[in-house]
């Protein structure tokens, strides 16, 4: 029950989790207020004596108006402003997708060495896991599937095509025994590497294109790794009775 509520939370990532939102970059100040403000007298406690001005120095009104002018500031759309609400929603579903692919073929690469190593026994238990890590993959699937979140991500979408269509391919393959652990984890080399690039193309751009910072990323792949991990976690025996 425990690994079978962990599974669901783990695929409700897609559909209902906090937003990564983008940090809002400042706005850029016009040549002219710095200009202005690098012109500015700096206070002091003592003051000199003002002179005199003689009258051919004596500044006319008009002068004085163009010299007090105070510059109108110009609006400078921020990045959050100019990022449509459902577009954000797409970025934020189509990154944890990555994250999940990678956090996914994690998983069953552990299985694999966990069934080498003997720390879990190839069976029911074995089954589960596989099963668990499968549904995840089905739901990110649907994700990578679709057309990615905008047309910066293209090159990052096709990477992790590459890395889903291997690891079905493999999952499927071992589900039905074709294949041992060691021959799942051999193929599922390259589908990590696929993986792991589409995450490092898709960072890139979160970063430069829409201002996600590397914390936000790192926070959403760390609820990830968690919620992968809790599928590995075995349901507490209850204790016997006296």
């Amino acid at each position: 029950m425990k690994r079978l509520l962990s599974i669901l939370l783990v695929v409700a990532l897609l559909s209902a989790c906090a937003p990564i939102a983008p940090t809002a970059r400042p706005a850029s100040v016009s040549p002219a207020t710095r200009v202005a403000t690098k012109m500015s007298p700096v206070p002091t406690d003592t003051q000199a004596p003002t002179p005199t001005p003689a009258p051919s120095d004596t500044p006319r009104p008009a002068d004085t108006a163009a010299a007090t002018a105070t510059p109108n500031p110009t609006s400078t759309p921020t990045l959050a402003s100019t990022i449509e609400p459902e577009t954000l929603d797409d970025l934020q579903r189509g990154y944890l997708a990555l994250v999940l692919l990678e956090s996914t073929i994690g998983g069953l690469e552990e299985l694999a060495d966990q069934l080498q190593a003997g720390t879990v026994e190839s069976g029911f238990e074995s089954l589960g896991l596989l099963l668990g890590l499968s549904a995840v993959l089905g739901a990110v699937k649907e994700v990578i599937e679709a057309e990615p979140p905008t047309k910066e991500l293209e090159a990052a979408w096709e990477e992790a095509r590459q890395a889903v269509e291997i690891t079905v391919a493999v999952a499927s393959k071992w589900f039905d025994s074709e294949i041992t652990s060691q021959e799942a984890l051999d193929l599922l080399m390259p589908a990590a590497e696929h993986a792991d690039k589409a995450l490092e193309l898709a960072g890139r751009t979160m970063t430069n294109e829409y201002g996600v910072t590397e914390s936000q990323m790192i926070a959403a792949r760390q609820t990830a790794e968690a919620g992968i991990r809790a599928i590995f976690e075995e349901t507490p025996t209850p204790a016997e009775s006296e």
